[in-house]
């Protein structure tokens, strides 16, 4: 059984800071409504493994369109189509049929790609906001 815990964590966590903006608001894929970013979710709009890492799959989502919506598929995709086009779906069928397995080591490597990805983002934030000052 792969360990999804860490990959996960920080997947989370770069979906949510690319998804928002300096306000540190993220722009729910599904409503369009505003979340804090602390508190947004992440959503896949195909839940094949395969595509659980693909970046344009995985997006920022409010609460209420996780919880109270189940997950608003149909705005999902909507928002989807708005953001990378309508040819994002033939890229995910594409990305699905040609993916590799998971193994727990490539697991392990996408872990530590959203870390450095992550830490980047972290310090543009923080030049962008010192340089405000």
């Amino acid at each position: 059984m792969l360990d999804f815990t860490e990959v996960d964590k920080n997947q989370a966590r770069y979906v949510r800071y690319r998804d928002s903006d300096n306000k540190k608001y993220c722009e729910c894929i599904s409503c369009g409504r505003p979340a804090k970013r602390e508190i947004c979710r992440i959503s896949w709009y195909n839940n094949s493994t395969k595509l659980r890492f693909h970046e344009k799959n995985t997006n920022a989502q409010c609460i209420s369109c996780v919880k109270t919506m189940n997950k608003n598929y149909r705005g999902h995709r909507f928002g989807m189509i708005e953001r990378y086009g309508e040819k994002i779906f033939d890229e995910l069928e594409l990305a699905a049929r040609i993916a590799p397995l998971i193994t727990q080591e490539t697991v392990d490597d996408l872990a530590l790609d959203y870390m450095d990805k992550l830490e980047i983002m972290l310090e543009n934030e923080k030049e962008m906001t010192e340089n405000v000052k």
